[in-house]
């Protein structure tokens, strides 16, 4: 139980990281840096808004003793 808590800190951690860092590039920014590595920006942004909802609803079932939701 002690490394799943761990565990969720971590997780918890570096998704707080990564919208620091991303919160301070601007939109051009983080556009440019898209297309340069030739992914399409709407897939990727839809992937990444899906990924918080799916990751808040296992923290949060982890923090009051719940199950995680099927994925």
């Amino acid at each position: 139980m002690a490394n799943e808590r761990r565990h969720v800190e971590q997780l918890e951690t570096i998704m707080d990281r990564l919208a620091e860092s991303v919160l301070e590039l601007s939109d051009d920014d983080t556009l440019n840096e898209a297309s340069e590595t030739g992914v399409d920006a709407q897939k990727e942004a839809d992937c990444t808004r899906a990924v918080p909802c799916f990751e808040t609803r296992c923290i949060s079932a982890t923090r009051v003793g719940g199950t995680r939701p099927a994925s």
